[in-house]
């Protein structure tokens, strides 16, 4: 599904640039005007995939790849500093009947 979106996205880009270029050729300044828009969409587009890639290298490259998990409460240092979770820190309170 997701690749045939990709190769459907593709060949409106590809479809789009000949019409932009062929029109640009014609000397058409309002369609010169959409090129460096293609570009600078494209551009950042390149730029996306490139952080993609760049964030996914672990995941890719390890064995049992994934992101450590960045909730409070699964960090040692944290709890050793004495900092909860808010939701943690909530219950606590409403045992004790402080909650408000």
């Amino acid at each position: 599904m997701f690749f045939s979106f990709v190769v459907y996205f593709n060949s409106i880009i590809f479809a789009s640039i000949i019409h932009i270029v062929y029109n640009t050729l014609r000397g058409d300044a309002y369609f010169a005007n959409i090129q460096k828009m293609i570009q600078t969409l494209l551009f950042t587009v390149l730029i996306i995939a490139i952080s993609i890639a760049l964030l996914s290298v672990k995941l890719l490259f390890r064995k049992n790849g994934s992101f450590s998990s960045q909730h409070i409460h699964d960090s040692e240092a944290l709890r050793k500093k004495g900092i909860h979770c808010v939701i943690d820190q909530d219950k606590s309170a409403r045992k004790a009947g402080k909650a408000y």
